[in-house]
């Protein structure tokens, strides 16, 4: 399982729903996702001695369950550690992380929002490099579900020029924000 640390991005406070989409896409690869949804659940005994099959098929379900776990502890970063390391279910550890997150990703789309709205393109900046900054935190709110309209770009690109230097800036701003944006 080596392979998926390599392959997906630690799970932190700035990607989780890129994380979220790379993990749940391999899992479904793996057919470890019904083991997390809880639409693959985990077998029952008939009676109160279980038969050869339903302990092999409990002890199927257990492993696909703690490896998906491992994937999971493996692809979150050693702070978020704590939070899971004493749940029994790989379900338990998604729907934690899920809430974790969530509220995370609510207060990083109003701190995105605002710093969105706070750039301003100094002398000493390019026009490139000023809408590129703009671009950027359009890219990390569209990552938490949270896209910005492209009319709202251009607003962001003219609300941010400094100095007057409003006139003298408009056409090539708008060219730039939209090749950018499109």
């Amino acid at each position: 399982m080596a392979e998926v640390s390599s392959q997906i991005e630690k799970l932190d406070k700035n990607n989780y729903q890129q994380w979220k989409l790379r993990i749940r896409n391999y899992l479904i690869g793996k057919n470890l996702w019904g083991i997390v949804t809880g639409t693959e659940k985990k077998p029952r005994m008939a009676g109160t001695v279980p038969t050869a099959n339903e302990t092999s098929a409990i002890n199927a379900w257990n492993e696909k369950d703690k490896m998906v776990i491992f994937i999971l502890s493996q692809n979150i970063t050693n702070a978020m550690i704590g939070h899971i390391q004493d749940l029994d279910t790989s379900k338990e550890v998604w729907e934690t992380l899920e809430k974790l997150y969530k509220s995370t990703t609510k207060a990083r789309k109003i701190q995105l929002k605002s710093e969105l709205n706070n750039i301003k393109k100094f002398p000493t900046m390019s026009v490139n490099d000023y809408v590129l900054k703009i671009k950027d935190v359009s890219d990390a709110l569209s990552s938490i579900g949270s896209p910005v309209e492209d009319d709202d770009l251009v607003a962001f690109c003219l609300n941010g020029l400094t100095n007057g230097k409003h006139s003298s800036h408009l056409c090539m701003l708008e060219i730039i924000c939209l090749t950018l944006i499109s």
